[in-house]
């Protein structure tokens, strides 16, 4: 089941400098982490969350009758942009964009509230939440340049990364369970990079630009070790190497890419793009197998959620009351959910 959680999240800039200059040495990996005894692949749940970025709530769906069974609420008329799900401890974690930066913990199963915590004040305004199942920590990608490391036992906050250091926005980010190294993208008109923090010892490793136009999300392969960068402003979709750091591939699927998914079954990535399709990519090949369109012409793709069990990804839009859903053995668009507020964010537990 691990295989199919998304272990950094995807929004945005990592890896060689400036040209001539030798990259920094990766940090040093904890020797042979232990992950947590994976669960039944599938856990049997298989829901799905659409998150509203206004007024900041998540309709929760059942992936077997498509209907909606739940609501997991925030701060009242706060945003939100931040949502991702433990597939061990059957929880799901929400940031609100409101003071003093609250995470919700909801319970995966019932929908109840766990607990809550603040980040800090002045708000941070979260941007995008991921855990590394190896040590239990949580990583908060802020809007206002810093990440925050929470303890995933006690919740409270262990650390403040990168104030001073990082751009302003941080769009993305993805962790790697096996290496404890977190990626960071930030794009946008005041920054092009990508940083690599060490969760060992917190050490920031960067900045990186090469290959980068406008990222907007990150994801790591924990089979491979590759990650993977969506440039909005590039149309590409660009591979590094994670233990050199090295550019190792650009793939071109022009539009404006988004947010990628890994499909660990058959090695293939789903990238959705605000020309209204999801562009599908062989992982060993980086050929482009399908082109998908979605919704209708005009409609703006912002993010993607699969289910690799039941051959099922969701399509969430900037710009439409509903959540797509495409059948993966057959590359088509079948249907739909219930209509809602546009979803900012989808995320599935299968």
């Amino acid at each position: 089941m691990d295989d199919c959680c998304k272990r950094i999240e995807i929004n945005n800039n990592l890896i060689n400098g400036p040209a001539n200059v030798i990259p920094p040495t990766a940090p040093t990996a904890p020797t042979q982490p232990t992950i947590p005894p994976a669960p039944t692949a599938p856990t049997g749940l298989n829901k799905v969350y659409g998150l509203q970025s206004l007024p900041g709530n998540t309709a929760v769906f059942d992936g077997f009758t498509n209907e909606q069974i739940g609501t997991l609420p925030t701060f009242p008329l706060s945003f939100a942009f931040a949502i991702a799900v433990d597939p061990y401890r059957n929880y799901v974690y929400i940031a609100a964009a409101n003071e003093p930066g609250t995470v919700y913990v909801y319970s995966a199963v019932d929908e109840s509230l766990i607990t809550q915590f603040g980040l800090s004040t002045p708000g941070p305004n979260p941007e995008a939440i991921e855990i590394n199942f190896t040590t239990n920590k949580l990583y908060v990608a802020t809007l206002t340049g810093r990440l925050f490391v929470v303890d995933g036992e006690t919740f409270t906050v262990e650390a403040v990364i990168g104030e001073g250091v990082f751009p302003s926005a941080l769009n993305a980010l993805a962790v790697n369970s096996l290496t404890n190294l977190i990626y960071i993208v930030s794009g946008g008109l005041l920054a092009n990079e990508m940083n690599v923090v060490n969760g060992a010892t917190n050490e920031i490793i960067g900045p990186f630009t090469e290959g980068l136009v406008d990222p907007s999300d990150v994801i790591v392969d924990e089979r491979t070790n590759l990650v993977y960068v969506t440039n909005n402003g590039g149309g590409t979709v660009t591979v590094y190497d994670g233990s050199t750091l090295a550019l190792v591939n650009t793939i071109v699927v022009n539009g404006s890419p988004n947010r990628v998914e890994i499909d660990p079954l058959f090695n293939e990535l789903y990238v959705t793009n605000g020309d209204g399709y999801v562009t599908v990519i062989d992982e060993t090949t980086s050929a482009i197998i399908a082109e998908i369109p979605v919704a209708d012409p005009g409609a703006n793709p912002v993010t993607i959620g699969l289910n690799p069990y039941t051959r099922r990804a969701y399509v969430g839009f900037s710009n439409r009351q509903l959540i797509s859903i495409i059948d993966m053995d057959t590359k088509t668009e079948i249907g739909s959910l219930p209509k809602q507020s546009s979803a900012f964010r989808v995320v599935t537990l299968p």
